[in-house]
């Protein structure tokens, strides 16, 4: 017969449903980051189970960041959860309209990823002390004194007024 399946056919024609953006908070991500987060899409798809709609339709460079276009809403949630948790940071997620179709409405979505301007074993000075970030949490991260033993955990709108003293 000459049939194509519907996974082809939507790959074929350019089709998507979710939109991932990967950005920094408060910096440009450098092509070393941009590289490791995109690495991150091919680990969850080897270790996830095969599903035809799990394809990628484009993927370009932005400012500021890179932008991924997949087929499958899942997929990208799965990703921004699988990026929180090797990372940190936060997620945004927005849903447009784009039609009805029997009488349901179709929608697509965007996923907005932002990295945190700082990695585990870095110290950042907040509120006039300095502190390494020692651990992610889901609302922000756990920060350890440098000068004491003291650790606190910190939320990420908090964390928007820190500095990067070391790497």
């Amino acid at each position: 017969s000459n049939a194509v399946c519907p996974a082809c056919t939507r790959r074929a024609g350019a089709y998507f449903e979710a939109t991932m953006q990967l950005r920094s908070a408060g910096r440009r991500l450098s092509d070393e980051e941009l590289k490791s987060l995109r690495g991150t899409l091919d680990e969850l798809l080897d270790e996830a189970e095969s599903d035809p709609m799990f394809f990628i339709t484009s993927e370009s460079a932005v400012t500021g960041g890179w932008d991924v276009v997949m087929g499958s809403k899942s997929l990208s949630r799965s990703w921004g959860r699988f990026l929180i948790k090797r990372f940190g940071g936060s997620t945004k997620e927005t849903n447009t309209v784009v039609g009805h179709k029997d009488g349901v409405d179709v929608t697509r979505l965007t996923l907005l990823y932002r990295k945190p301007a700082f990695d585990i074993g870095d110290v950042i000075r907040l509120r006039n002390t300095d502190w390494l970030v020692a651990k992610w949490q889901k609302d922000g991260a756990i920060l350890a004194s440098i000068t004491r033993r003291e650790r606190t955990g910190v939320t990420w709108r908090d964390l928007e007024k820190s500095n990067v003293l070391s790497r």
